[in-house]
């Protein structure tokens, strides 16, 4: 597995993304949430598999809690690098309501991981930072001074002003998504530019919730715009003799700005599926080419998992 060395930290480039093991997610979900042991083993099957790196987030149910049972069990040395989100910060909250909350939020956070210091912590989304402003930098400072949390950042939306992002000192790392359908951050060079000033980036959605892997026959309501894309993908899959999660994966997976790809899983055989399409061979040149020019125009209606429901 993949180790880079970035802030004083290391981290796997596959992440496991807690969000299933506390609550239903993902509109291609079959099995479900798994129960607490089921949890407790898919981290450990991860761990054992050389990812060192757990993603989670205060809104993700009994997530946080089922690492924090899992951290218990283990000395200091053997526990996973953890990255942990803000989320609930309301507009028209006064400056010191949103510090203390903030503070609180993380507090409660170090208290279920069971953690003394939280390595990175995100605010959940620029909305978060919008609504929080001046307020919210100054807890993530506070906490980092307090030891806390080791680092800060923010988790975006492909929409979101990436440079805003560039400019605020107390962001060492950010969470985006990308994937073969969703290259805005890819065609902007917002991703470049977050490679360059060094920041630490994670990408999510690569699968894009499950999407990706829907008969076209499947889709319904807003979702029906993605078929001609979905046919598209499947018919350069099968030119190229690659399955579509191995081919979504690389292209990802190969992003120079990329530390860590950001997967879920339900159950401990996705874990190993996973850990082996990260080893899968690079995509060529031409495929690479192709997917880029396929994929140019994809509506926010597919590409946005917020809209699916509207």
């Amino acid at each position: 597995m993949k180790i880079t060395v970035m802030k004083d930290l290391a981290i796997s480039g596959l992440v496991l993304g807690t969000v299933q093991l506390g609550m239903p997610y993902g509109i291609a979900n079959k099995s479900g949430m798994p129960d607490v042991n089921t949890g407790l083993e898919i981290i450990q099957e991860a761990i054992n598999g050389g990812v060192n790196t757990l993603d989670t987030a205060s809104a993700y149910g009994e997530s946080e809690k089922i690492i924090g049972l899992y951290n218990k069990s283990k000395k200091d040395s053997e526990r996973p690098l953890v990255v942990t989100k803000v989320s609930g910060i309301k507009p028209g909250m006064k400056d010191k309501e949103i510090f203390d909350y903030t503070v609180r939020s993380v507090e409660r956070s170090c208290s279920l991981l069971c953690l003394d210091t939280i390595p990175i912590v995100l605010l959940h989304s620029f909305v978060e930072w919008k609504n929080g402003g001046k307020a919210a930098v100054e807890a993530l400072e506070y906490l980092k001074d307090r030891g806390y949390i080791k680092l800060a950042g923010i988790s975006l939306y492909g929409s979101d002003d990436t440079d805003r992002v560039l400019e605020e000192p107390v962001f060492d790392a950010v969470q985006v998504p990308v994937n073969i359908f969703d290259l805005r951050l890819v065609r902007s060079g917002a991703l470049e530019r977050l490679r360059q000033k060094g920041m630490i980036v994670f990408v999510r959605s690569i699968y894009l919730q499950g999407l990706l892997f829907l008969e076209p026959e499947e889709l319904s309501g807003k979702l029906t715009q993605a078929k001609p894309y979905i046919e598209k993908l499947r018919a350069l899959c099968s030119k190229e003799q690659r399955s579509i999660a191995e081919t979504a994966l690389a292209y990802v997976r190969d992003q120079e700005a990329v530390t860590g790809l950001v997967l879920g899983c339900e159950t401990i055989e996705q874990v190993r599926k996973n850990i082996e399409l990260y080893h899968t061979p690079p995509l060529s040149k031409e495929m690479t080419e192709e997917i880029m020019d396929c994929f140019q125009s994809v509506p926010d209606e597919v590409t946005d998992p917020r809209t699916w429901g509207k």
